[in-house]
């Protein structure tokens, strides 16, 4: 019995002490502090740049013309081939004229005959003037003779107007262009005949200068016509670029030539058009560009990437870091886009931090862990409207050029394969080494 009074102590005193050590085991244990979240802000800068805009613009002629025949006959010359360059007074075709030499010819002698006629009536009513004066003839003859002079005076000029109509006929035997253009393919070929009634002959167009046609929206145009009333701003020209479908910016600047007087109902947009120096013909009639408008004065802006712009019911907003590194929500007014980023125009200061990645791990006022981006500050240092590899190399400047050349010699310069640092063992002159 006392064994097993013993054996009972021993088991409760191990109970006991193993029920002891379970409650410390369950006890609460202190949460060791949160990490902050690894986040990456950039730095909201201002930077000097134009107001801009890009639209779809359509390749438009300035002048167009259409050849006709004006009168009827065979086409005995044609002066062009298609697509080469006329200039204004080329004789294009020539018609069959003998027809209407003939005419003008015998129509001219018929004047003289006419003239011969009307001067011997003017004598023959100076007579009778003369003879009605001394009361030698009567009222009758005297008013028959100047009558007679008028009917041959105007006798001549019937001639007269007929033969002008003659020499016109004769010179519209020769069609010459009647701007500087470039002439399509034509309707006719030598040998046909053709009459005041037949299809225009050929179509010259005025290639250089050319427009290219634009449509802005409303909104764009209030902006643009209260800078051109704005006295201050009105001084503010507007350069117009074209991006070729190749992907790269035509070598010529053009200007705003005129704009329409009313808004599209449908489209809510407004026409423009500019005009561009086009004497290597880049620019042709009816060819899709990208039209590009640049303010030549540059404004001061507050740009921030637009991944940073997160919006929700109340508008948009970005998560600024405070000096304590703790975001903040704050509410912005946004402005125009630039490639990847956008203005700021409210509700931002220049040279506050901003969160660019991470946004959706961060809450209000808990800690984190920033990484400045520093390549969005140097892209904003080498930021252009038009990049460098939409610029023609007529364009571009001689720093942008040196550079291209650095970069191309260094892509086609092989890199120095690098030298190895373990060097090679040589066998020992020991010969009880080497063994």
């Amino acid at each position: 019995m006392k064994l097993n009074k013993s054996l009972r102590a021993g088991i409760y005193t191990v109970s006991i002490i193993t029920f002891l050590t379970g409650c410390e085991n369950r006890a609460p244990k202190t949460a060791p502090p949160k990490e902050p979240v690894g986040v990456v802000g950039v730095v909201a800068e201002k930077i000097e740049i134009s107001n801009n805009i890009r639209i779809v613009g359509q390749v438009a002629k300035l002048k167009e013309a259409e050849l006709r025949a004006r009168i009827e006959g065979v086409i005995l010359e044609a002066n062009f081939k298609t697509g080469e360059s006329v200039k204004k007074g080329d004789v294009i075709y020539r018609i069959e004229k003998d027809i209407y030499q003939a005419d003008a010819e015998r129509i001219a002698a018929e004047l003289e005959k006419e003239k011969a006629v009307a001067k011997l009536a003017e004598v023959d009513y100076l007579r009778a003037k003369r003879l009605f004066s001394e009361k030698a003839i009567s009222a009758q003859e005297y008013d028959q003779a100047a009558s007679n002079l008028e009917t041959a005076r105007a006798s001549v000029k019937v001639q007269e107007a007929s033969l002008n109509r003659a020499l016109l006929d004769l010179k519209y035997t020769e069609i010459p262009s009647p701007i500087n253009g470039v002439p399509g393919i034509g309707k006719y070929d030598v040998g046909n005949l053709v009459n005041p009634q037949s299809q225009p002959l050929l179509k010259i167009i005025q290639t250089d200068p050319i427009l290219i046609e634009f449509y802005v929206p409303e909104a764009k145009y209030t902006e643009y016509a209260r800078r051109k009333a704005d006295k201050h701003l009105q001084e503010r020209q507007v350069n117009v670029y074209a991006l070729l479908p190749d992907g790269k910016v035509y070598d010529k600047i053009g200007k705003i030539y005129d704009i329409d007087n009313e808004v599209n109902r449908a489209t809510g947009s407004i026409l423009l058009r500019a005009i561009f120096d086009n004497p290597d013909r880049i620019l042709t009639v009816g060819q899709y560009v990208r039209v590009i408008l640049v303010e030549e004065e540059k404004t001061p802006s507050l740009m921030i990437p637009q991944a940073a712009v997160q919006e929700d019911q109340q508008g948009a907003f970005v998560m600024v870091v405070g000096a304590d590194k703790t975001p903040e929500v704050r509410r912005i007014t946004t402005g125009r886009q630039y490639d990847m980023n956008i203005v700021v125009e409210s509700g931002l200061n220049d040279g506050e931090t901003i969160i660019t990645q991470g946004l959706q791990k961060v809450r209000p006022g808990e800690k984190i862990a920033l990484t400045l981006d520093d390549g969005f500050t140097s892209s904003l240092k080498s930021y252009t409207i038009i990049s460098k590899d939409e610029l023609p190399e007529s364009m571009k400047t001689d720093e942008q050029k040196a550079e291209e050349a650095k970069e191309k010699e260094k892509l086609e310069k092989p890199d120095k394969p690098k030298e190895s640092k373990v060097k090679e063992k040589t066998p020992s002159s020991n010969p009880s080494k080497n063994k």
